[in-house]
């Protein structure tokens, strides 16, 4: 049985919404800060599983579009 989701890094889910990375970015970092969902949930890939020159956070396209439902948001570019 193969994962056939699909991931987004955070360029990806920048370019989705046609904001700045810093604001995805920023949305985790309140996500952590008020100990609230802020922007679609994230996963971050262990250090050992991945290059260092590559982000380590990345966003499933299934729960982003769940997001996006919720909270009644069209993106500007889809995947």
């Amino acid at each position: 049985m193969t994962d056939s989701t699909v991931y987004l890094d955070t360029n990806q889910l920048a370019e989705r919404y046609g904001v700045a990375k810093t604001t995805v970015k920023y949305w985790r970092l309140q996500t952590k800060k008020l100990n609230k969902q802020v922007g679609p949930k994230w996963y971050e890939i262990p250090k050992m599983a991945h290059s260092t020159k590559l982000s380590r956070v990345r966003y499933s396209l299934d729960q982003v579009i769940a997001w996006e439902e919720e909270n009644n948001i069209t993106p500007k570019v889809n995947f």
